[in-house]
């Protein structure tokens, strides 16, 4: 019997919550991958490699210090000083050494692309979590009930993205410490968007750090417009989803604690 006084979620909510969920699959999944290249373009690692007139150094060379037999310290710097040029390269599984230049440029293209469809994704969940926060809104506004059960199954049955994070602090309002749900819902918001937007918008300017300002570096002027554009595009659409996901935490803490950032709903 009590059952059927519950009032019945529509089916409407129970479609949008699959439709958010197939899309914060797929954004933490590309986020996976994203960390992945921003790990390998942030993280140190080449191997030194000397070359004279392109061919390797042998074990015993003036330029990597050791000893040589019938040579004396004065000729060693000779022979360093008539070094032609010095390259470094990354193992990479599969494919042997690499030069570390080629490596950054690509590993950067990479980063740029894989960056805006996760913007893209995460954007595409957010809309969809705005579009059932507005069906729900109007299912019946004099039923607060039903609106209160909508909003728990979408938020209980959708799978969570890495920058969601209402679910913990929900569990201390039906506690002892509910005072402490609001400033722990706005750490781990905090935490949460640091790491998942922070991490490939650092590894973005590391990665243009790397190919354009290094001291060593000779500059393509083509490759550097072309980077430089994508660059832009891309941190253009980081920015876009940084200001989105503040408007979705102005939202939760207007619609969860009564605290209003703007005039008007966001």
């Amino acid at each position: 019997m009590a059952k059927d006084s519950e009032p019945m979620v529509p089916s409407t909510v129970k479609d949008l919550a699959n439709a958010l969920s197939v899309q914060n699959k797929l954004s933490n999944q590309v986020w996976l991958v994203l960390v992945v290249f921003s790990a390998l373009i942030i993280l140190p690692a080449p191997n030194k490699v000397s070359e004279h007139n392109g061919d390797p150094c042998q074990a015993e060379c003036a330029c990597t210090g050791t000893e040589t037999s019938g040579k004396d310290p004065a000729s060693k710097g000779g022979e360093a000083s008539k070094m032609d040029n010095e390259t470094t390269t990354r193992k990479i599984p599969g494919l042997g050494d690499v030069p570390s230049r080629l490596f950054d440029i690509a590993a950067y293209f990479i980063l740029c692309a894989l960056t805006i469809y996760f913007c893209q994704a995460l954007a595409q969940a957010i809309n969809i979590h705005r579009k059932a926060h507005s069906v729900i809104d109007n299912l019946e506004k004099n039923n607060t009930n039903m609106i209160d059960i909508s909003r728990q199954y979408l938020e209980n049955l959708s799978v969570p993205a890495f920058t969601r994070t209402v679910s913990l602090p929900n569990l201390l309002e039906e506690s002892c410490f509910k005072v402490l749900s609001l400033p722990y819902y706005i750490v781990l918001r905090g935490a949460a968007l640091f790491v998942v937007l922070g991490l490939p918008t650092y590894a973005l300017w590391i990665g243009y750090e790397k190919i354009f300002f290094e001291p060593t570096t000779e500059i393509d002027f083509g490759i550097w417009g072309i980077g430089s554009f994508v660059g832009m595009v891309t941190l253009l659409a980081l920015i876009h989803v940084w200001w989105e996901e503040f408007r979705q935490t102005s939202r939760k803490l207007e619609e969860c604690y009564g605290i209003k950032l703007w005039r008007t709903t966001v």
